[in-house]
């Protein structure tokens, strides 16, 4: 039996793919908005969220319901029993890790470096605004994992 494939691998595809933009999105959103709120307080946190939910909406329609149309298409595309994480080429998961390792660098290198281990609430407040944007995105766009999955099990 091969254990990296199953004869369901695209159902399995698709629903990792949805399971992690919608579980990435939501956290990412809550973190964003939790760290605005203690750096810019109530009610500015909500006010400067606005735009940045915004944003995310914006970024989720047209540029990441591409990246994830064309995932799904590709899941078609290899087959019954493609490996669960071939849904995405290497090129992709590599940015991916890069974008991970920016998020490292943003909540841990850079406050060691130039905060002495203690980076005020501001700085993570700004970061949040970026987050909670990326989140949402992530969330919106999460919404064209969801219809392929269910679609073919309609």
């Amino acid at each position: 039996m091969n254990v990296t494939a199953t004869h369901d691998s695209r159902r399995v595809q698709k629903s990792f793919g949805a399971f992690l933009w919608t579980a990435v999105g939501l956290m990412l959103a809550i973190f964003g908005f939790e760290w605005m709120l203690k750096g810019f307080g109530w009610p500015w946190a909500l006010v400067l969220a606005i735009p940045f939910v915004a944003l995310g909406f914006v970024k989720g329609r047209f540029i990441l319901d591409k990246m994830a149309k064309k995932a799904v298409i590709r899941i078609g595309e290899r087959g019954p029993t493609a490996p669960w994480w071939g849904f995405y080429p290497l090129r992709t998961w590599l940015l991916i890790a890069a974008m991970m390792a920016t998020g490292i660098v943003l909540r841990v290198a850079i406050p060691d470096l130039f905060f002495h281990f203690h980076a005020p609430d501001i700085y993570f407040a700004y970061i949040g605004l970026v987050y909670l944007a990326v989140g949402v995105a992530l969330l919106h766009a999460s919404r064209t994992w969801w219809a392929a999955l269910l679609v073919r099990a309609a």
